[in-house]
């Protein structure tokens, strides 16, 4: 029986519910708090699908106290989940946290068990996520590190003495100590122009009310919290699309691209309860906007030699989008294919070679297709 508290925020996609409410099955909690919100009054469809979203719960088949906290009305995503977690944490002390489209591995459940306990009374970590945007980070040297911009709540974790922190009625982002400190944590001027625009957009336009999940960055920046980062994904988003609240199409690194990777256990600590600078340097290059062929190249090419081949298909496709006729990235991907043991799909990359004009660079000749087919595949610096 797994004795962490789980809060399962559902809404009215049934397919992505049951998926999510199927791993939350496999690790049995013995407390589940659910968080649901009532239907649009202009969307038709609302009603039913809300319903049956809600029918997943009761299909709890272990030992569970199941406490629901449904709402009548809409009252959005953002007062939602903000009115749902300040009940939460009304009634327990720490929980991990899953929207109904954010997918975990089952290492991520003793991963936050684990990291709650260890962080417990210790107020410089603010949360525990399961979400890497950059796939892998030190694995080979640690299970996890610490962020003080980046900590997605795709699937995550925390204390309620960090979610009390969350009211920003009596607080102002551009208040002179916070754009201080922001000017302490990201060293680049134009990061942090980036960043004090999005904060902007964020807190006065009324199109993004909904984003409370920058919010919740903001609110962890202002307490100068730190959030723990796993060395791999945990979690991916499934629920990009037309129902999707903040990610209507599938983008490169919003989550719903991202395979999730197990992480081992016993968990191998950092040594020091300090920000990765390497990371946050590295990570802003894809936390707003989203980021270029050129940009990706050397991503792909790490995670190339580092045998992620799968997630180098994800970047390779992007790349290939706008590049089409690339030598450099479809050699790349032909590559990761045969690694994966896909000759087939390999094979038409290369008659793609052929039977195009790359964009630059030349055309490619047989005889140099066959050679690098025949040969394997180098990494040739971007």
């Amino acid at each position: 029986m797994f004795d962490t508290p789980i809060v399962f925020i559902i809404f009215n996609r049934p397919a992505t519910t049951e998926k999510v409410f199927a791993k939350i099955r496999e690790v049995k909690p013995a407390q589940l708090l659910v968080i649901a919100d009532g239907g649009r009054p202009d969307s038709l469809d609302d009603t039913e699908k809300c319903a049956a979203a809600r029918r997943i719960i009761e299909g709890v088949d272990w030992d569970c106290q199941v406490i629901k906290n449904y709402s009548s009305t809409n009252l959005g995503c953002a007062k939602r989940i903000e009115t749902g977690l300040n009940w939460v944490f009304q009634l327990v002390e720490e929980a991990i946290i899953l929207e109904d489209d954010c997918l975990p591995d089952a290492s991520f459940f003793p991963f936050c068990q684990q990291l709650l306990e260890r962080y417990r009374h210790d107020g410089r970590v603010m949360q525990i996520g399961g979400h890497n945007r950059l796939f892998q980070w030190r694995l080979s040297r640690q299970s996890y590190h610490f962020s003080y911009l980046y900590g997605s709540p795709h699937g995550w974790a925390t204390w309620r003495r960090a979610w009390n922190q969350y009211n920003l009625e009596d607080r102002a982002w551009d208040d002179p100590r916070n754009l201080l400190y922001l000017e302490q944590v990201i060293p680049d001027r134009e990061d942090l122009q980036k960043f004090l625009r999005l904060c902007d957009r964020i807190f006065n336009d009324p199109d993004l009310e909904d984003e409370w999940g920058y919010k919740w960055t903001f609110v962890k920046l202002t307490g100068r919290g730190l959030s723990v980062i796993p060395a791999t994904n945990l979690v991916t988003n499934i629920g990009c699309g037309a129902g999707g609240t903040h990610m209507k199409h599938r983008t490169l690194l919003n989550g719903s691209s991202i395979p999730k990777e197990p992480i081992g256990f016993p968990l191998v600590h950092p040594g020091t309860i300090e920000p990765d600078l390497e990371f946050e340097t590295e990570h802003g290059c894809w936390s707003i906007g989203e980021p270029s062929a050129i940009a990706l190249l050397p991503l792909i090419q790490k995670l190339l030699s580092g045998g992620q081949n799968i997630n180098a298909l994800v970047l390779l496709d992007k790349a290939l989008s706008e590049q089409p006729d690339s030598i450099l990235l479809n050699r790349w991907k032909a590559e990761a294919l045969i690694a994966l043991k896909q000759p087939r799909r390999a094979m038409a990359v290369i008659e793609h070679l052929l039977n195009h004009s790359p964009q630059s660079g030349g055309a490619i000749s047989p005889g140099e297709v066959l050679g690098s087919f025949s040969s394997g595949f180098s990494h040739p610096s971007p």
